[in-house]
């Protein structure tokens, strides 16, 4: 259940530790417009116009919104080295306000790799690399595709990681693919990379599937195989 549908929670928040409708809607990663709508469910006073711009500059403009200041921010991201995560927790925001604001600042976004690298030099003790007994051979998730470390393809990004799905396919073709070579994953399991549940096609054949999909998918539905409830299609 969301946080802001709890009466004690919202209450908690609103009422005890005099957040704005703002901050809260910040913290649930949602418009401030729900959270007005709860407050009136709950019959939760509101403050009115002028107790709220009182709270709002007791508390100090800067404090609430130092994430929006460049030298706030960059002291933090780029001279202390926190990580996004750190710093939203320590503005009781979501990661993706601060993404959006170092963006915003021109503040350049670390890469994976680097993020790493600032979490194992944190971090003493901890093992990096394949001597970390969590290692995985260099993959991580992205997207919901299998990423590997292969840094000396032609292809690969400027951190060296490579889609396992196009090495399996280059592996099976003896080649490099294409930029413009794309490989469809036949069961839309995006982490199957068998060999066999891999087609390769390029944009327009790849969109072509995709929508060929649907249109079965609708025919199922009509014939009463797939339904519909609550926004989401099932088998019956």
């Amino acid at each position: 259940m969301k946080k802001y549908k709890n009466k004690e929670w919202l209450n908690q928040k609103y009422t005890i530790e005099k957040l704005s409708t703002y901050r809260i809607a910040q913290l649930c990663n949602v418009n401030n417009v729900t959270i007005f709508q709860w407050l009136k469910r709950f019959n939760i006073k509101r403050r009115d116009k002028g107790k709220a711009v009182a709270l709002y500059y007791s508390k100090g403009i800067e404090q609430i919104f130092e994430y929006r200041n460049y030298k706030w921010l960059n002291q933090k991201y780029v001279l202390e080295k926190y990580s996004i995560p750190d710093i939203a927790k320590l503005c009781n925001i979501g990661t993706t306000t601060i993404k959006t604001w170092l963006e915003k600042l021109r503040i350049k976004i670390r890469t994976k790799r680097e993020g790493m690298k600032i979490y194992y030099s944190r971090h003493q003790g901890i093992r990096s690399g394949n001597t970390n007994a969590n290692w995985k051979g260099g993959a991580y998730k992205s997207g919901g595709y299998l990423i590997t470390h292969q840094p000396n393809h032609p292809h690969a990004t400027k951190d060296g990681y490579v889609p396992k799905h196009r090495l399996v396919m280059e592996k099976k073709l003896s080649r490099y693919l294409e930029p413009g070579e794309i490989v469809h994953h036949i069961d839309g399991d995006k982490l199957n990379n068998d060999e066999l549940n891999l087609f390769l096609t390029d944009k327009t054949e790849h969109r072509k599937a995709h929508f060929s999909l649907m249109k079965v998918g609708y025919e199922l539905c009509k014939q009463g195989i797939i339904k519909f409830k609550n926004g989401e299609y099932f088998p019956s």
